[in-house]
């Protein structure tokens, strides 16, 4: 948890002025003993789940908007590329096709866990069939938002 706080913290200092207007201002950080603080700005109520065609299609211009602006723009070197986290057994499209697993890993659906389960099973390989297409895309690299989960979206 601490190396992630610590990634997280960079890319608020050290990547202000490519996030800034898709993420919360940051209004100071701290560690003491056995904490690591870092406050933000408070962005109010989740706005999804529901999810509705107008909130999906605002989101995904979103996210268009943010990859655009930050095209072609010289990246730190400390930022992890695709072919260092692609692989990884934690990502959605890399969940096994064990249910019992799957179902497992989207308790975060609550009572529609098995629904979700499901939905990973279904649309798992063409997640992973897009997401290897990363590893050999032309440079230069792009910033990603690699962060998209409904309690994390304005």
């Amino acid at each position: 948890m601490r190396a992630a706080f610590a990634r997280e913290l960079r890319v608020y200092e050290e990547l202000h002025e490519l996030i800034r207007e898709w993420s919360p201002s940051v209004y100071g950080h701290f560690a003491g003993e056995d904490w690591d603080i870092l406050i933000l700005e408070d962005l109010g109520p989740k706005s999804v789940p529901p999810w509705t065609a107008r909130i999906t299609r605002s989101i995904v211009q979103s996210f268009a908007g943010f990859h655009a602006t930050n095209r072609g723009v010289a990246l730190p070197d400390w930022l992890k590329r695709p072919s260092e986290w692609l692989n990884d057994p934690g990502l959605l499209w890399n969940w096994t096709n064990d249910r019992s697993s799957r179902i497992e890993r989207a308790v975060v659906a609550g009572n529609l866990a098995a629904q979700a389960a499901e939905w990973f099973a279904r649309n798992g390989p063409l997640l992973r069939s897009v997401a290897s297409r990363l590893l050999t895309a032309p440079t230069p690299a792009q910033l990603l938002h690699t962060d998209a989960r409904s309690d994390n979206l304005r």
